[in-house]
């Protein structure tokens, strides 16, 4: 995968909030939370083509998604569960209905401790090729409809942004809830959605003129929009 020195950055200062918080230093641990779900995605977006119809019209590249999904994360997840199982005795083969069981923590449904994250992400990274099949749909009806290069995307963008802030706003642990960190927590869709909407509007900047990109002006205002958001978090 590419990497982005930006976003190192931004990792860094969101793990440096969330030690801070465990620490007991700050207490803005969950803003650096909220930074880990937004990149996550951002990333988990990015892959997708920017006429992301071509993507998942096929059975084929849904198996694709999900393989590349499961072979990066499952097998180095399953044997630290089984570490922890029988080197370190914190999850139980028996037990099968507890946050301590190793069956329920291997398929994300329980989740003790800080695996609540992870839990979170993974259920996001299996409904993202659904949310991304609509917005392709979306996307051929805007571009009959709506003229102007980019113009479809850019509505895609508006609409996957509204949906993150109804669902921060909405979808409560009452209404849908994942079994982590020995709680009913609120799944965190809006703020993962949220990075998935700024993938799709950074992949269509190319129909933008890129030389604005290059300006000492555009360098300090980037720069006070950075420093701007650090101080804020």
């Amino acid at each position: 995968m590419k990497k982005y020195s930006a976003l190192q950055g931004l990792r860094f200062w969101a793990i440096t909030l969330v030690v801070a918080s465990h620490c007991g230093v700050l207490s803005q641990g969950g803003v650096g939370n909220d930074i880990f779900f937004a990149l996550s995605g951002f990333l988990a977006g990015l892959p997708f083509k920017s006429n992301a119809e071509a993507d998942f019209l096929s059975i084929k590249k849904y198996a694709s998604y999900y393989s590349k999904r499961f072979f990066r994360i499952i097998p180095v997840y399953w044997v630290g569960l089984w570490l922890a199982a029988f080197v370190l005795n914190i999850f139980s083969l028996t037990d099968l209905t507890g946050f301590e069981s190793l069956l329920l923590n291997m398929f994300f449904i329980k989740c003790a401790g800080h695996l609540w994250f992870l839990q979170q992400e993974v259920v996001f990274y299996i409904i993202l090729p659904v949310i991304m099949t609509i917005a392709a749909f979306l996307k051929m009806l805007f571009r009959k409809i709506v003229p102007g290069k980019g113009s479809a995307d850019f509505l895609i963008f508006i609409i996957l942004i509204t949906a993150s802030f109804l669902l921060n706003r909405y979808l409560t642990a009452e209404i849908f809830y994942l079994n982590g960190n020995s709680n009913k927590l609120a799944f965190r869709a809006g703020d993962l959605l949220c990075g998935t909407a700024f993938s799709y509007l950074y992949k269509n900047l190319t129909v933008l003129d890129t030389r604005i990109f290059k300006t000492g002006f555009f360098f300090l205002l980037s720069n006070i929009c950075v420093f701007g958001f650090l101080f804020m978090t």
